[in-house]
């Protein structure tokens, strides 16, 4: 989009103004391919920022960032690296230090500047406040035609410029000043050193004027603005460019001599600008140490850092000014309520200056401590924070009372609470103890001391009563259990006497009315048995004193019938045993005929399950048996055990039983029908 031959000429040639004529001059082959690298760079540089603004005007449209108010309202956050003191230090660290010089600036104008602003306004006295200022060095830096600057750009385009020219020029125009100052150590053509407002900072000039000429021809800028392609026209045409008329005839023109420095502290005072229309809040960050290693701190480096911040400065006129202040009304407001200052009526009909003055006067602050203005009140250093402190004390003493008297309410509502729990623990105790249900008055006992009823005397008593009312139950209970158990032994067995003394016994102890019952039947049936066995005696020995031998013939029949019934006794035992035996014998006999059989089938089938078989029934009947006469032994030990007694031989009616068909496991209560049958003329 160039024409013919324009780019090799703006590469390989160079437009230099002598006198009022302009004229070329050819480049070396290493500076023409400086020219070649620089375009390729600008043109780069330039795409890449042209992205960014787009990037930008994208998400601004698509949020409606660029509206007119929205413009108004913006957060920005500036990060610029602090200052550069290095062994050897060049232009790189000139332009950081300026910048950060500049910024140093816009913090003393608006932490100090802008705090001496306001005690003017409030007409408060602070000539003794004093602040560092760093405009001087600044003026010396960017003067427009003497400043370090300036002689660096005007020395790079005069003939035969050099670097040791351009110090020679900057210690004759600032070496007196103080702040620039000649280099120890180096020739005075070989570097000089600013005191900047970090501290002093020694700088070579050795390759200046390379770093500060532009390495973009100005030429090679003037030929892309007319070229064809229309995105290159717009990457190198400043927008307060103008274009030129219609029909005139394009022309190349050279341009002002704009070095590196020139473009940097224009960049920088627009920033400068900028920031000086927002409301700043400041960061200051300060590295541990110099090494970038994790967890080590050095003091060196910190308290370095913070005298060349600017940090300590600021204490410093924080300490000696009054960087607290309030207004009246709020200052009133905020310590009329500490005790003992009187009330808002008494100074409500002073001014509002004449208010805080009196106000001041009570709480005891001394004059030096403090300003007033016209509508403010100022504080010395901690002053303000010290009379929020006696105002928290109080407000304190008030929270503490107020918590008293909350914690009072809640207390009594609480010990209310748990002496009507208490009440109700006592009541349901001294009810169940009026019971004689044990486990619920071990409850109930429970219950009253958690609720802590045995916490006071009253209550103690009346815990420590229940649980003798609970020892006397339990008592009470084993007795009862006990009285119980003899009168069921008592029941079983034939004692007039022993049944007496047990249903005494159970009645004193209160037990089961049914069973108290039962036992009266059992006694009456055993008097009634014992008053016929009394009569029959009696008529027995009646008939033998009126007639003796029809007494003996009937004591003899009777004894005839005694032997009769000993001897049927005798031959049904004698027939049982005679059964048993027989049975027995058939058992064998069939055994035999099983084992006969079974050595017959021996003959066909395997002999030694058969015989296996025969031996288990062998040994199952013997077991049978075995078990029987067991049972019969252990039901006999019982019987004794209990005091069971029959007329006929208990032996008898085991056998007897058995041959009847009882089960002697389940059918113990029924051996009386065998013992009532052996007594009969005919037991079968």
């Amino acid at each position: 989009g160039l024409q013919q031959g324009s780019l090799a000429k703006a590469l390989t040639k160079r437009k230099l103004k002598v006198g009022g004529d302009m004229v070329e001059k050819d480049l070396s082959l290493v500076a023409a391919g400086d020219n070649r690298d620089a375009l390729a760079k600008a043109i780069y540089s330039k795409l890449f920022d042209r992205l960014i603004v787009q990037i930008n005007r994208a998400l601004a449209e698509a949020r409606n960032i660029y509206s007119p108010r929205a413009t108004a309202h913006v957060i920005g956050i500036v990060d610029i690296f602090g200052f550069e003191i290095f062994e050897k230090n060049s232009l790189e660290q000139l332009c950081i230090n300026f910048a950060n010089e500049k910024l140093q600036a816009l913090f003393t104008k608006t932490v100090f500047a802008e705090t001496m602003r306001a005690y003017s306004e409030e007409g408060i006295d602070a000539a003794d406040i004093s602040y560092t200022d760093n405009g001087a060095l600044i003026q010396t830096l960017e003067a427009p035609n003497t400043g370090l600057l300036a002689i660096l750009s005007e020395e790079c385009v005069v003939p035969k410029g050099s670097d040791e020219g351009f110090t020679e020029k900057v210690m004759a125009q600032h070496g007196k000043g103080g702040i620039i100052v000649r280099m120890k150590g180096v020739g005075p053509k070989d570097g000089f050193g600013i005191n900047h407002f970090a501290g002093l900072v020694n700088y070579g000039t050795r390759a200046w004027l390379d770093k500060n000429k532009d390495p973009l021809n100005g030429d090679l800028v003037v030929l892309m603005q007319f070229s064809d392609n229309e995105l290159l026209k717009e990457l190198f045409t400043e927008p307060a460019d103008v274009a030129p008329a219609a029909g005139d005839r394009k022309k190349f023109k050279s341009t002002k001599f704009k070095g590196v420095t020139d473009t940097f502290s224009a960049q920088l005072t627009d920033l400068v600008g900028t920031l000086d229309k927002c409301d700043l809040h400041f960061v200051r960050c300060f590295k541990s140490n110099d090494q970038k290693k994790p967890d080590l701190v050095e003091d060196a480096v910190i308290t370095r850092q913070l005298n060349t911040s600017g940090v300590l400065d600021a204490l410093r006129v924080a300490r000696t000014g009054f960087p607290d202040r309030m207004p009246f009304d709020e200052f009133c407001g905020n310590f009329l309520v500490v005790p003992g200052l009187g009330t808002k009526a008494e100074l409500a009909g002073k001014a509002p200056k004449d208010r805080v003055l009196a106000l001041l006067q009570k709480l005891g602050v001394p004059g030096q401590k403090f300003r007033c203005g016209k509508a403010r009140v100022f504080f010395a250093s901690g002053m303000l924070e010290g009379l929020r402190t006696r105002r928290l004390e109080m407000q304190a003493k008030v929270a503490v009372a107020i918590q008293a008297a909350g914690r009072g309410h809640i207390a009594r509502k609480a010990a209310r609470q748990l002496r009507r729990v208490r009440e109700e623990a006592l009541q349901a105790m001294l009810s169940a103890a009026a019971q004689e249900d044990v486990e619920a008055l071990r409850a109930a006992i429970a219950d009253a001391r958690a609720a802590g009823v045995h916490r006071y005397a009253a209550g103690e008593a009346s815990v420590a009563g229940a649980e003798e009312r609970v020892a006397a139950l339990v008592a009470e209970l084993r007795a009862r259990r006990e009285a119980e158990g003899a009168l069921e032994k008592a029941i079983g067995a034939a004692d007039i006497a022993e049944l007496e003394v047990a249903l005494q016994r159970a009645a004193g102890c209160k037990s089961d009315r049914a069973l108290l019952e039962r036992g009266e039947r059992r006694l009456a049936t055993l008097k009634e048995e014992e008053k016929r066995r009394k009569e029959e005696e009696a008529r027995l020995a009646e008939i033998k004193r009126k007639n003796v031998a029809a007494a003996a013939e009937a004591e003899k029949k009777v004894a005839e019938e005694r032997r009769k019934r000993e001897a049927e006794m005798a031959s049904r035992d004698a027939a049982l045993v005679k059964q048993q035996t027989e049975a027995k014998l058939r058992q064998k006999e069939e055994l035999i005929k099983q084992q006969s059989r079974i050595q017959e089938e021996a003959e066909t089938a395997d002999a030694e399950s058969i015989r296996r078989s025969v031996a288990e029934e062998e040994e199952a009947t013997q077991r049978a048996i075995e078990e029987e006469e067991v049972l019969r032994k252990q039901v006999l030990q019982e019987l004794e055990a209990d005091g069971v007694r029959f007329r006929s031989g208990t032996e008898d009616v085991l056998e007897y039983a058995v041959y009847l068909g009882m089960d002697l496991r389940e059918d113990v209560g029924l051996l009386w029908i065998a013992d009532q049958a052996l007594q009969a003329d005919d037991p079968e």
